[in-house]
């Protein structure tokens, strides 16, 4: 081997700085990635909670909604019931559901108006009921008055109008109306808590598998940062070592030549 071509093995072109730079500073890049990543994923998270218990809400109120209009209708059939079986038997104990219905209806109604102030269409119907409701209650309550001081023929006579019985058809049908048209918004409702929770899992699962590529990435890069750094250490102990017996020798010849 030459001095020459010793040289030019030892002293060979180093990598370009601009490249190790580059290399030292990837590990930083995938950190801040990852963390961006995480950041996204509790960003999604939060939000995609916070509309399903926004959402959940919605659905709570909906059936709530739903269980007072069943309990309006429960009252105002009981109001009829407690009048027929009045009139049928003329004893006061058969009243008690007439009573009860009347007694809770007031309250039901109410709660029924504060429940659905946030939907117009609702709040239309729930006027119609609360015109429909006195009626039937007015009715029901002339019926047992005529059956009190007339007997069972005067209180039969109200009956075969068929009046109650209209004003109490139409009540169903405007507590359907209101039932089918919650059923609607429950639907509607739980589709979308369905689809924030689909869109808040695909968050999770796109952002943890970033974080977990750019991670994985990051330690091999470290990996083979260190691994090349090693190789470069040996190699340099090589040429110095190299370098130094070249220099032995050339020092040895040069001491040869003065001694001739």
């Amino acid at each position: 081997m030459t001095l020459s071509s010793t040289r030019s093995w030892v002293f060979r072109r180093p990598p370009d700085s601009h490249m190790l730079r580059a290399t030292k500073k990837l590990p930083f890049v995938a950190f801040a990635v990852a963390t961006a990543a995480l950041f996204l994923i509790a960003g999604g998270s939060y939000f995609g909670v916070s509309r399903l218990r926004d959402d959940a809400a919605w659905v709570a109120h909906t059936r709530e909604v739903i269980s007072v209009v069943e309990s309006v209708l429960s009252s105002s059939t009981d109001v009829e019931t407690g009048a027929r079986g009045f009139t049928v038997t003329g004893r006061d104990e058969y009243l008690q559901p007439y009573n009860d219905g009347i007694r809770n209806i007031d309250s039901e109604l109410g709660a029924l108006r504060a429940l659905t102030r946030d939907n117009p269409s609702q709040g239309t119907r729930l006027s119609t009921l609360e015109s429909l409701i006195p009626e039937r209650i007015a009715v029901a309550t002339q019926t047992v008055e005529a059956r009190r001081v007339g007997g069972l023929n005067a209180a039969l006579e109200f009956y075969a109008s068929d009046r109650g019985k209209k004003l109490h058809d139409k009540i169903r049908s405007v507590v359907k109306e209101m039932i089918e048209a919650e059923n609607a918004l429950l639907i509607e409702r739980q589709a979308a808590t369905d689809r924030i929770a689909g869109i808040a899992l695909l968050i999770v699962v796109a952002g943890s598998t970033v974080a977990f590529g750019v991670v994985l990435s990051a330690i091999m890069l470290i990996q083979l940062d260190f691994s090349g750094g090693q190789r470069a250490h040996a190699q340099l102990h090589e040429a110095n070592e190299l370098l130094e017996s070249r220099v032995a020798e050339r020092s040895a010849e040069l001491a040869r030549a003065n001694t001739v």
